[in-house]
């Protein structure tokens, strides 16, 4: 697995992770800018930081704007799974989401 660096920080979001009968959980997403690594690769990292757990990874596309596209579908899957792994629902905003996107 490639260890990836966030960089220069262009989004985040607080979400809570709603355990039933236990402390909530803050979970923190974050995006970096894409960064080019060749003629036709860049990354676009991002990071989850959910309690004391956090994960530092990149969506690779041909071009910026596909590795930033590919990391804000890949967030909502990574969301629903951290989520399933604490037996949580997510909430953002005093409200379920469903999409790491959702307004």
């Amino acid at each position: 697995m490639t260890n990836y660096e966030l960089g220069e920080l262009v989004a985040e979001r607080k979400l809570d992770l709603i355990v039933d009968n236990a402390a909530n959980i803050q979970c923190f997403v974050r995006v970096g800018k894409p960064i080019q690594i060749d003629d036709d690769t860049w990354i676009c990292p991002y990071q989850i930081e959910a309690g004391e757990r956090i994960r530092t990874l990149g969506m690779h596309g041909i071009d910026s704007m596909q590795a930033l596209v590919l990391t804000m579908k890949t967030l909502d899957v990574e969301i629903a799974f951290v989520a399933k792994m604490c037996d949580a629902s997510v909430q953002y905003l005093e409200g379920s989401h469903n999409s790491v996107s959702d307004p």
